[in-house]
């Protein structure tokens, strides 16, 4: 991943109306943010997740209706969300889950049908649930929570055959 950040990094820096190119640096970072994380460098995963958010950020705003760039966005920040929660830093992770919740929930409006953007839904709400737990507002956890159920159900029931239903 450092390889291919070093090589798109110098081909962004001669193309920077690229949004794809863009996306895909932003990409390169968050992963070396996430196993950087696994490899308990904290602090540089943060850096780089921020990179990265504010690369994401930055496109989904000149891109506002490329439903895709705010899917990316809402994963990123969703991930994003897991470090300061693990670190007990709630607000900080409530924010990230809420704006994540919040892409989420404008690109699920343009792909109602979409199967994957549902489970990433779910996915959301679970975090959000958590870190609403770890901040007693427990009664808000419990709604997140079941909706992120009725989510689940609602695809188990569209992959009745699928013997891994994953949100």
């Amino acid at each position: 991943y450092r390889k291919a950040q070093n090589l798109r990094e110098s081909v962004l820096s001669a193309d920077t109306a690229n949004l794809e190119k863009q996306s895909e640096l932003a990409n390169d970072y968050e992963q070396i943010g996430y196993l950087s994380w696994w490899s308990s460098e904290t602090k540089k995963a943060v850096e780089l997740y921020q990179k990265s958010l504010e690369m994401r950020e930055k496109i989904v705003a000149e891109n506002p209706a490329n439903d895709d760039f705010r899917q990316r966005l809402a994963k990123l920040q969703m991930q994003y969300g897991d470090i300061p929660a693990w670190d007990k830093e709630i607000e900080k992770a409530l924010a990230l889950y809420r704006a994540a919740l919040d892409n989420l929930q404008k690109t699920i409006v343009q792909d109602a049908a979409n199967l994957d953007l549902k489970g990433d839904l779910a996915r959301c709400q679970t975090r959000l649930a958590d870190a609403l737990k770890s901040n007693n507002n427990f009664s808000e956890a419990v709604r997140q929570s079941n909706e992120a159920i009725a989510i689940i159900k609602n695809l188990i029931a569209a992959k009745p055959d699928d013997p891994n239903p994953r949100p």
